[in-house]
């Protein structure tokens, strides 16, 4: 639904519009940026959106730079496409470079509006990545900072959690940018108005059977935007972006201090696994352990999140109560005691199905490998395979693990390699340099398989907002 900039204004004639010196100044914060950056932004036509590409656009001009603005049809509304275009007519007349990713094939059952959000941004970081960008930039403002709050303290979450969204998040090859986490959502519906702009409503964001749609509902009728005229006691947005920035703040700390932990005690390698040293990780406090195993067992499982905190919490009694006898696994991870250290590996359950390649592709399996193969590769072989070594095929077992590196590595890593197929069988294991005889002339730069995991084992940083009436903007 398309709301036209001279429509009835939802914010007070008194609220003071975003300009461009609010988020010019937020933006510089997120920095550094290259010389004359080529900067993206995701453009949903909503009014969020709309105000930080413009905004955004002529920031870029200022720094030599310039926007591509990116949107993303998801197909789950018969009118996507249509709105999709109505934003390059906009955009357009603006000078903003505009990209229509058109996403095919999602029908999910249950979970629509996370599994639809996975999915754009996956779809656009790919893009990103193609385009040589390094910032994404995003729109949520601090209504949506409030809403993700209250989510979480409806759902039991602790620190972490109730930080809320952070305004720099580090990915493979991008960075997501949020500037406007502190910026009240009145401000930017001023701004577009002032600048004579409309923008579209997405209908589903009104749809009550999402969770979403009722915190936002709850949000609106229940907390009020400003503290003032509040009874004592009554719970206000302005509540709960004071409670984000005081996680914010121990969440960073915290965070620094797993770091250096992690430094010292945790190693992992070039193929995907990692070493805990058992006395390192038990002398430190049980909150810093605790996350030293959280981000390990997220890195080598190659998961978007980290495990759940009652499952996380049991793993890690019995690792400080010397109760390891056999292995145990959590978020896609095998963990056991070797030797005075920990073991992380990745489970053999749940791996990819067989993936057939293409020449120039770049695939990412398991969440964790990426894969990239030229035209020598199919010049001797017409089709290859992406899979797992497996653990059934004894002859594939014993080729592997007769090269010098696979020798030395616990049958549970093998196991779970990347490796190569085409029609006559096994034809390379990349990370133990296994080549079949008959393939030995292909150059080694033919076949990339690097570890990208989704999250790295640092994890990327909490950057949290510092509150308005403070002098800073950002603290990174």
């Amino acid at each position: 639904m398309i709301i036209l900039s001279d429509g009835s204004m939802e914010a007070s004639t008194e609220t003071v519009p975003l300009s461009y010196d609010d988020v010019a100044d937020r933006i510089d914060a997120l920095g550094p940026f290259e010389a004359s950056p080529h900067v993206a932004v995701a453009v949903s036509g909503g009014r969020d959106s709309m105000a930080l590409c413009m905004l955004l656009h002529q920031w870029a001009l200022q720094c030599g730079g310039r926007v591509s603005a990116i949107t993303v049809d998801h197909q789950l509304r018969p009118e996507s496409a249509e709105e999709a275009k109505q934003v390059g007519h906009w955009l357009e007349k603006a000078g903003i470079d505009h990209h229509v990713l058109v996403l095919s094939g999602l029908k999910p059952t249950s979970g629509v509006q996370a599994a639809a959000r996975t999915a754009r941004y996956n779809l656009m970081e790919d893009w990103c990545r193609n385009a040589g960008v390094l910032h994404l930039f995003l729109g949520h403002h601090r209504d949506d900072q409030a809403e993700t709050v209250l989510f979480r303290l409806q759902h039991d979450s602790g620190i972490d959690g109730l930080a809320g969204m952070s305004s720099i998040r580090e990915q493979s090859h991008i960075r997501l940018l949020r500037p406007l986490l502190d910026i009240p959502r009145e401000r930017i519906t001023v701004y577009l108005q002032s600048h004579k702009q409309s923008w579209i409503e997405d209908p589903s964001n009104d749809n009550p059977k999402y969770a979403r749609t009722q915190l936002r509902a709850q949000l609106r009728t229940q907390l009020r935007s400003e503290p003032k005229d509040v009874t004592e006691g009554e719970l206000t947005a302005e509540h709960l972006i004071k409670l984000s920035g005081r996680c914010a703040r121990a969440r960073m700390a915290l965070e620094q201090e797993t770091a250096r932990t992690m430094a010292q005690c945790c190693s992992i390698t070039p193929i995907g696994f990692a070493h805990l040293d058992d006395e390192k990780f038990r002398a430190v406090p049980v909150e810093i352990s605790l996350r030293v195993l959280s981000q390990t067992i997220q890195c080598v499982g190659g998961r978007a999140y980290r495990p759940k905190q009652a499952q996380l919490e049991r793993l890690h009694d019995l690792i400080l109560k010397g109760r390891m006898r056999r292995s145990r696994t959590l978020g896609g991870c095998q963990v056991s005691c070797q030797d005075g250290a920990l073991l992380v590996v990745r489970e053999y359950r749940n791996l990819p199905a067989s993936k057939e390649l293409t020449a120039g592709e770049s695939v990412v399996w398991d969440n964790r490998f990426r894969v990239e193969l030229n035209d020598r590769v199919f010049q001797v072989c017409d089709r290859i395979w992406l899979e797992a070594v497996g653990r059934k095929d004894q002859e594939v077992i014993k080729a592997v693990s007769s090269t010098e590196i696979g020798q030395g590595l616990p049958s549970s890593v093998t196991q779970t390699l990347p490796a190569l197929w085409d029609r006559q069988g096994l034809a390379f294991v990349p990370h133990v340099n296994y080549v079949r005889d008959d393939l030995r002339a292909i150059p080694q730069n033919a076949r990339k398989v690097t570890f990208q995991p989704h999250q790295g084992l640092g994890g990327s940083g909490f950057a949290g907002f510092m509150l308005q009436e403070q002098p800073d903007i950002l603290s990174l």
